[in-house]
C-alpha cells in the first residue's frame, strides 16, 4: 500500500506541543477551557450550536427577559455584537457564523458551535501548563491555580443544580450569559476521557510564571470589573502560549542533539520565581515603543524576530525527526505509549536492519511526490528521509508557526507585543497589555494573599525584563550598539508617555528615584480560602 503524501508530511507530535501551528483566538481558547475547568480536564460538547435556537430561549422567557421579544431585531443585534463570538463579524462579504457566547460564566460553553470554536489545542496547552504547575504547588502546599481559576469563573455557580444563582450579586454581562445558560440542560454526567497530562513539559518555568500571573490577576477580583479581569486573564494566557512556543523552539533541537530531555536548562535546579532567569532558553524581546520602523532600535527588534523565526525552522526540523522516529517505534510496537524521553533516547542502530528496510520503503515512496531525490543515499535512509522532508516542507510549516506566534502575540493589537507594517516587523507593548502587566507587577504576595505595593519605574522595567524577557530600556544580549543609544532613549520616552496616557506614571524629575507607577486599584490581603489548596483529582 502506498504511503500518502500527508503521511510523509506529518510532523505534529502532541507529546512535544499541545497547541497546533494555527491562528488561535483568545475567546475560543477561553470557551474551550471552561469545560476543562468544570470537569477537571474533560472536554464537553455544547447543547445549543446556533443563534436561532439560542434566541428562542430568550424570546420564550418573558419573566426573565422582560420586553426582549418586543424588540427582537434590536436585541439580536445587541447580543451578537456584545455577547457573542462570531466568525466574520466585521466582514461585509462573508456571512457571520456563530461561535459561542462570550466566556464570562462557567456554563457559557453550553451555547457554542463545536466546529467554529476550535482552538487548535490552545486550551489543552494551557491546561497542561496549569496542571504541571499545580503538581508542584501541591507538594509545596501552595494554593492550586486550577481550583482558584475555577472558583472565580464559577461565581454563583450551584454544582448540584448546574446553574448560576445569586442574580443580585452578578454584573449585567455575567447575569445575561448565566441567565441564558441556566435554561439549558444539566450536563454533569460527563463520562469522557480526561486530557492526558502525563507528558512532561519542555520547560517548567513557563508553567510557574503562568500560574503566578493568574494568581496575581485573581487578587483583583473584588476591585476590578469581572469582564475586565477575564479580558486580562485571556491576554496573559495568549502571551504565555507564545512564550512557551518560543522556549520550545529553542529547547527541542538541543534535546534531539543530546537525545534526552535533560539538557540542564536551569529550571530543574530551582522552582522559585525569583530565579526564573535560571532558564537559559528564555526568549528575549527587543521592545521598540516608537511609532516608526526606521530607527536603529527598530532594526534590532526586526532582527530579533528573524532569530525567533530561524529557531522555529530548527524546531520544525526537530519535530520531523521525532515524528518519524516515533512512527518507527509504533511500527515495532503499536500497543506501547512511548514517552518523549523514550523516543529521544532510542538508538536506531539497535534495530539497524529494520530501520533501513522501513525507511527505504518510505524514501522510495517519497520520490513519487518530490523531485531531486537521490536514488541511493550514501548515508542511512532515516537521516536522508528526514532531510528531504524538511527541505521540502520546512518553510511551509514555519509559515503556520508564524501565524501561531502572530495570533498569540496579538499582532497589530493593543493587547499584544507584535507590530507589522508591510514587510516591517518589530516588538512593542500594546497599551491594553501594558495595563495588564502593570497590574501583575504592582502586587506582592504576603502570606497567602496579595497586596498592592509601591513601584518605581526602573523597578518595573527590571521586573518585565527578568520575568518576560521584555527589554525596554536596554539592548538584548548580543546586540549592544552605541548607535542604538539615541533611539533607545527615545523609545523609553515613548514608553513613559504611554504610561501617562493610561494613567499610571508620575515623575517629579528625571531622577529615577522620583519616577513612580501609581496603582489604580487598592488590593488588600485577606484570609486564605479554605478550599483553595485542595488538589484536583
Amino acid at each position: 500500500m502506498k504511503t500518502l503524501l500527508k503521511n510523509h508530511k506529518e510532523y505534529y507530535v502532541n507529546k512535544v506541543l499541545k497547541v497546533q501551528a494555527k491562528t488561535i483566538n483568545k475567546d475560543r481558547i477561553m470557551i474551550n477551557l471552561l469545560p476543562l475547568l468544570k470537569f477537571n480536564g474533560k472536554t464537553q460538547s455544547p447543547l445549543v450550536n446556533n443563534v436561532d435556537e439560542l434566541l428562542e430561549y430568550v424570546w420564550n422567557n418573558e419573566l426573565l427577559f422582560d420586553g426582549f421579544s418586543d424588540h427582537k431585531e434590536l436585541v439580536e443585534k445587541w447580543l451578537k455584537n456584545d455577547y457573542m463570538d462570531m466568525l466574520h463579524k466585521e466582514s461585509e462579504k462573508k456571512e457571520s457564523k456563530f461561535v459561542s457566547l462570550l466566556p464570562l460564566s462557567l456554563n457559557a460553553y453550553k451555547a457554542s458551535n463545536t466546529k467554529n470554536r476550535d482552538d487548535y489545542g490552545g486550551s489543552e496547552e494551557l491546561w497542561h501548563l496549569l496542571y504541571k504547575a499545580d503538581e508542584e504547588r501541591k507538594v509545596q502546599n501552595q494554593d492550586l491555580i486550577i481550583q482558584k481559576l475555577t472558583d472565580f469563573l464559577s461565581n454563583g455557580y450551584n454544582r448540584e443544580l448546574d446553574q448560576v444563582e445569586n442574580d443580585d450579586q452578578q454584573d449585567l454581562s455575567t447575569w445575561l450569559i448565566s441567565s441564558i445558560t441556566n435554561q439549558l440542560s444539566n450536563d454533569q454526567d460527563n463520562d469522557k476521557e480526561r486530557i492526558h497530562s502525563e507528558d512532561p513539559l519542555l520547560c517548567m518555568t513557563q508553567a510557574r510564571l503562568l500560574a503566578d500571573d493568574i494568581e496575581r490577576l485573581l487578587a483583583y477580583q473584588h476591585v476590578m470589573s469581572r469582564t475586565a479581569l477575564i479580558e486580562s486573564l485571556s491576554q496573559v494566557m495568549m502571551l504565555h502560549i507564545g512564550l512557551y512556543v518560543l522556549r520550545a523552539a529553542q529547547m527541542l533541537p538541543v534535546m534531539v542533539k543530546k537525545k534526552t530531555m535533560n539538557i540542564d536548562c536551569g529550571c530543574s535546579r530551582t522552582n522559585k520565581l525569583t530565579d526564573m532567569n535560571a532558564c537559559k532558553y528564555q526568549p528575549f524581546f527587543q521592545m521598540d515603543m516608537m511609532q516608526n520602523y526606521s530607527s536603529h532600535l527598530s532594526k534590532i527588534s526586526r532582527r530579533n524576530i528573524e532569530i525567533h523565526e530561524q529557531q522555529l525552522s530548527l524546531f520544525v526540523e526537530s519535530m520531523f525527526y521525532i515524528r518519524k522516529k516515533l512512527d518507527f517505534l509504533e511500527y515495532l510496537d503499536d500497543d506501547k505509549n512511548y514517552s518523549l524521553e523514550e523516543v529521544l533516547q532510542f538508538d536506531l542502530s539497535t534495530e539497524k536492519l529494520k530501520v533501513e528496510n522501513y525507511f527505504k520503503v518510505r524514501f522510495d515512496g517519497l520520490k513519487e511526490f518530490v523531485d531531486d531525490v537521490e536514488k541511493d543515499p550514501e548515508e542511512d535512509y532515516f537521516t536522508n528521509y528526514v532531510a528531504v522532508i524538511n527541505r521540502e516542507y520546512n518553510k511551509y510549516y514555519v509559515a503556520f508557526f508564524k501565524r501561531l506566534i502572530s495570533s498569540a502575540f496579538s499582532k497589530n493589537d493593543e493587547r499584544g507585543i507584535l507590530r507589522q507594517a508591510g514587510s516591517h516587523k518589530k516588538y512593542t507593548i500594546g497599551s491594553q497589555l501594558l495595563d495588564t502587566i502593570i497590574h501583575l507587577a504592582m502586587v506582592e504576595k504576603k502570606g497567602y494573599s496579595f497586596e498592592t505595593k509601591v513601584l518605581r519605574l526602573d523597578q518595573f522595567l527590571n521586573w518585565i525584563r527578568d520575568r518576560y524577557g521584555f527589554y525596554v530600556d536596554d539592548i538584548i544580549p548580543g546586540y549592544e550598539s552605541s548607535q542604538a543609544f539615541h533611539s533607545l532613549r527615545q523609545s523609553k520616552n515613548y514608553f513613559t508617555t504611554k504610561l501617562q496616557e493610561i494613567g499610571y506614571y508620575q515623575a517629579l524629575s528625571d531622577a529615577y528615584n522620583t519616577q513612580w507607577l501609581i496603582a489604580r486599584y487598592d488590593v488588600k490581603g485577606g484570609k486564605r480560602d479554605a478550599t483553595a489548596g485542595k488538589a484536583t483529582s
